[in-house]
């Protein structure tokens, strides 16, 4: 199937996308009742409840962020006419630039695919998140940016499950934490700053809202400049339940609700 052609077979899912100001953040989640009631170690009421009431339905994410040349990209949406009409059609553009596209998951293991192996990529991070209906989760990794700095991301994302569509409230941010500064004498002594200030500098990636059709995630596409390298910052998230998950994918997370 087409792209068209399944967009327009989910149109009445009625797809949006809310872009979500800087500095945002999820709202801590009420746990619902009678959760809050039950003790965690009543595993026989849990069962009960869960027989009586169902079982949470539980939501996967599979989250690609990867930092591409502006260039090569551009020069390989010329050469291959398909990525060509996709990038230059998103279906929603921010008032920052920034541009998404709804995708079927299946459309968007392509693309990550395309930019793991791609010339003028690299990747800041890979990971999955496994949640549930209402139920707050919270991801963070780091990596290593080379002479003693890190970079840390943190995704957070709360998915809501009704009845042929996903509402996913969903936050990306980056940061640099940096050194303190040592004094004149420690200096002299030939020290090095070990502690870090927590955090030094935060970006928001991504900042979104979006109503989802089954099997169907999100593409950002944001332009950004480095010093004298125009570079596209790519995020790509699949969203999926356990029926419809990939096979032998294994996503890694830790699921967090407030109390």
């Amino acid at each position: 199937m087409g792209r068209n052609e399944w967009l327009s077979a989910h149109k009445k899912e009625a797809p949006s996308v809310t872009f979500l100001p800087n500095g945002y953040i999820i709202p801590p989640q009420k746990v619902p009742l009678p959760d809050r009631w039950i003790p965690r170690t009543w595993g026989w009421l849990w069962r009960a409840k869960e027989a009586v009431l169902g079982k949470a339905k539980v939501v996967n994410l599979n989250l690609a962020v990867y930092e591409l040349d502006s260039v090569v990209l551009g020069m390989q949406a010329n050469a291959e006419p398909e990525l060509g009409r996709l990038l230059n059609h998103p279906d929603f553009t921010s008032t920052n630039g920034q541009k998404v596209w709804l995708l079927p998951n299946t459309k968007l293991w392509e693309l990550q695919k395309r930019f793991a192996g791609s010339a003028g990529s690299r990747s800041s991070f890979r990971a999955g998140i496994t949640t549930a209906d209402k139920c707050q989760a919270s991801l963070m990794t780091m990596s290593d940016l080379g002479n003693g700095r890190t970079r840390i991301g943190q995704a957070d994302a709360l998915p809501r499950v009704r009845v042929g569509v996903t509402e996913l409230a969903f936050i990306l941010q980056s940061m640099t934490p940096a050194p303190v500064p040592l004094g004149p004498a420690e200096l002299a002594l030939g020290k090095k700053p070990k502690v870090l200030v927590w955090p030094s500098e935060t970006n928001t990636v991504a900042a979104l809202r979006l109503q989802l059709p089954p099997s169907t995630g999100f593409f950002l596409l944001d332009s950004q400049r480095k010093s004298s390298d125009a570079v596209e910052t790519a995020v790509l998230v699949t969203v999926d339940t356990p029926a419809n998950n990939p096979a032998a994918t294994r996503p890694a997370a830790v699921v967090k609700r407030a109390n």
